[in-house]
């Protein structure tokens, strides 16, 4: 990597930064527990969607321990609007798991084996919260460095990885990876298309949000018959058949965020 062309990058980031920084509520913490909600909340999820969420959040469950005992059912109707439910599951998993262990994992090492916490998440994590010297690279940061050329549109995963680990200034990890978030989710880079990019599915009738409103409609009636809940779903979609409920519906239960036992279907 051009040294020249890094210490031009980063001097102009930081600058711009101090001019255009966002306040955001998570920012305003070091604590790792509330950094790892923001996280798994922000996981495919518009900023603006988890700022009042994420308040609601730490003020009703303020600490691991809370957390760890929170109803699944009191847990996913707080969790409504952000979507991919499981991550409320899975992140009262992690709770139980952290509290186990008798600390707050700081290494990613650590982390990526909790539940719900992959590659960018184990990094993301102890940046904010320990400003652990770790590249993280998100959707935003590749945006950056696929338009200021420090990668390439068909470098892998690994490659950009490298890149990211020389490009990120040692002690500045924090503030360095807020900048980047924060210039990526600007104007300038509003266009710029990232490498390895996944096409978007459609949420009106897909199954994603035939999930959602299953658990919408449970978590204010936790018990009911699984007919109602079939005609119920049925009378909002395009080309419904019973197989494709069915299917959602184990699923759903194979994520352990429902019980179906042949008649009644209920979140407990």
């Amino acid at each position: 990597m051009d040294q020249n062309k890094r210490t031009k990058f980063l001097r102009e980031l930081f600058g711009w930064w101090e001019q255009n920084k966002r306040i955001l509520p998570w920012r305003e913490t070091k604590d790792p527990y509330k950094i790892m909600v923001s996280e798994f909340m922000l996981q495919q999820t518009q900023v603006n969607r988890v700022i009042d969420k994420y308040n609601i959040f730490v003020k009703k469950y303020s600490n691991l321990e809370s957390l760890a005992k929170s109803k699944k059912i009191d847990l996913l109707k707080l969790w409504q609007g952000l979507g991919y439910n499981r991550r409320a599951l899975w992140l009262k998993d992690a709770a139980i798991e952290i509290l186990k262990m008798g600390r707050f994992p700081s290494h990613k090492e650590e982390l990526i084996k909790l539940k719900g916490i992959g590659e960018y998440t184990s990094r993301a994590i102890p940046i904010f919260a320990f400003n652990k010297d770790y590249a993280a690279v998100d959707t935003n940061i590749k945006k950056i460095l696929l338009s200021e050329n420090f990668i390439h549109r068909d470098d892998g995963e690994k490659e950009i990885q490298r890149l990211a680990d020389k490009l990120m200034p040692k002690g500045s990890s924090r503030d360095y990876h807020n900048a980047m978030m924060d210039l990526g989710s600007s104007e300038k880079y509003k266009n710029t298309i990232h490498v390895n990019r996944t096409k978007i599915q459609k949420f009106k009738n897909s199954n994603r949000q035939v999930r959602g409103k299953i658990i919408s409609i449970l978590v204010n009636n936790p018990i009911i018959n699984y007919d109602t809940l079939f005609k119920e779903i049925k009378k909002d979609m395009i080309y419904f058949d019973q197989l494709r409920f069915d299917k959602i519906i184990e699923k759903l239960e194979k994520d352990k965020l429902i019980t179906f036992d042949g008649k009644k279907i209920t979140i407990n």
